[in-house]
């Protein structure tokens, strides 16, 4: 069962668990999820999930590459006769 918040009076700013936070970020980052739908469809700003994400996976999000990116293999330089 899903759960309904409804607000009256003057809006204040909502506490999220941990755990909610989490489940969040994780369904941010499923492939074609988009941040944007994800934050209007909870009523929280953009801003929010990604402070989140920065914070529970560690800044590492925005820095994975995509998955057809090229490979980069490290190459040893060797000095010498010869070579």
């Amino acid at each position: 069962m899903q759960r309904v918040e409804i607000i009256t009076g003057k809006e204040r700013r909502r506490r999220w668990s941990e755990a909610e936070k989490a489940r969040l970020v994780a369904e941010t980052l499923e492939p074609g999820a988009i941040v944007a739908h994800v934050a209007r469809r909870m009523g929280l700003a953009e801003s929010c999930l990604y402070t989140w994400r920065r914070h529970l996976v560690g800044g590492m999000a925005d820095r994975l590459p995509p998955d057809d990116a090229p490979l980069l293999i490290p190459v040893e330089r060797r000095h010498g006769p010869g070579l």
